[in-house]
């Protein structure tokens, strides 16, 4: 039996422009506020042509160098930034970690931001509490649940996040 497709890529590519600036003086940075918008640019293409499927089930790594596409990709994938062409179907719910710790508060508790964090990703408070024992068992943080996160190392912060 063949397994369902939870996200489908198809020619994926997104294109920025670039500007270009000759003179990053004060008097000609005020200047092109005023100016016509002729500027010269320069297109990247931060995605070209990417095509692929994963599977329900699949567990996917993103790997790149700096500037190679994977933050783009997900913020595609993600409908935070659209393609330039190309086709994505999701079926199912996408939520990305693109920086970690976003939407954490300092002075929530481990436990208030696992709620928070996922009402943020959509989930309801069921779905976060039927998660919540193998949040913690990743996190390795059970101790401090309890504890504002302002108090937890860098590396329990980043592991709950």
């Amino acid at each position: 039996m063949d397994k369902e497709i939870a996200i489908r890529i198809e020619g994926l590519s997104k294109k920025y422009h670039i500007g270009k600036q000759k003179d990053g003086n004060l008097r000609s940075s005020l200047g092109k506020l005023f100016s016509p918008k002729n500027s010269a640019s320069e297109e990247f293409w931060a995605l070209k042509d990417i095509s692929f499927d994963v599977l329900k089930g699949d567990i996917v790594g993103i790997i790149g160098k700096n500037g190679a596409g994977k933050s783009t990709l997900l913020k595609t994938l993600s409908q935070i930034t659209k393609p330039s062409k190309g086709r994505i179907e999701i079926h199912g719910r996408v939520a990305s970690l693109l920086e970690v710790g976003t939407g954490f508060h300092a002075e929530l508790t481990g436990r208030e931001n696992i709620y928070l964090n996922g009402t943020i990703l959509g989930m309801t408070r069921k779905e976060v509490k039927s998660k919540f024992d193998e949040i913690i068992d990743f996190s390795g943080v059970e101790k401090f649940i309890d504890t504002p996160v302002k108090h937890y190392s860098s590396g329990m912060y980043v592991r709950l996040a």
